[in-house]
């Protein structure tokens, strides 16, 4: 009997996405640099000071900058979809344990994939709708995104440690020691995660100094949270 034509690890799928995404991203900000620095910067304050472009407005109005990144996100689209049912498929089958632990786990699992799905269709809410095409959508679809990572992370996390970590316990005493792939995984989760918050609630102190007051530089330091917070998002999912 012919055996399979290729092999591959599971862990191809998120690296890819991660590198798909991060390079498209360095990509349309160099381009955005190189042809567009000043359109990019523009913001309703017009004042001196502004340095950096937010994402909106490096992919939004701009060629090459909104082709090359709505090419590579539309290629990430699929293997988004997979890495959500292969969590959903291994948080299921690895879980044990009491009836009742059992249960709540199996629910916790439904919604961190519920959640997933979410935060992939409100991000192509905002990456392919622009604010210059439908203003109010595209803010809708980044608060979705944005509020969606947050409680998704959070409960991924969760998830994570019970199925893989946890349940090597009984009674506080290790049964079967979780892998070390496991233990560093959980351990990036957790940091990316805290990252996440913490750039999070600091981006709001520039955006508020920019839209109420007009603090030159503002958005452009929100901006560079704003680039850091989605790394980090992305980095985050990275770690299967």
């Amino acid at each position: 009997m012919a055996g399979p034509l290729f092999k591959f690890k599971l862990s191809w799928i998120p690296l890819f996405y991660a590198c798909t995404t991060w390079g498209s991203m360095m990509l349309s900000l160099f381009f955005a640099f190189r042809y567009h620095y000043t359109a990019v910067i523009r913001n309703h304050c017009k004042g001196p000071g502004e340095f950096w472009p937010t994402i909106s407005a490096t992919i939004g109005d701009w060629v090459p900058e909104r082709n090359i990144f709505h090419y590579f996100m539309a290629l990430t689209s699929g293997p988004r979809l997979i890495m959500v049912m292969l969590n959903y498929q291994l948080f299921k089958e690895e879980q044990n344990g009491p009836a009742k632990e059992a249960k709540a786990t199996w629910k916790l699992n439904i919604i961190s994939a519920v959640l997933d799905i979410i935060r992939i269709f409100s991000a192509g809410g905002w990456i392919y709708i622009t604010s210059s095409d439908f203003l109010r959508f595209h803010e809708v679809s980044f608060i979705l995104y944005v509020l969606s990572s947050f409680i998704y992370m959070g409960t991924h996390c969760t998830l994570f440690y019970q199925v893989r970590i946890s349940q090597h316990r009984r009674g506080g005493r290790p049964v079967n020691a979780p892998s070390p792939s496991d233990q560093k995984s959980l351990r990036w989760k957790l940091i990316f995660f805290a990252l996440h918050v913490i750039l999070f609630f600091s981006s709001l102190h520039f955006f508020f100094e920019h839209i109420l007051h007009c603090v030159p530089a503002a958005y452009s330091y929100y901006a560079l949270f704003e680039w850091v917070l989605a790394f980090c998002n992305v980095a985050f999912d990275a770690t299967f």
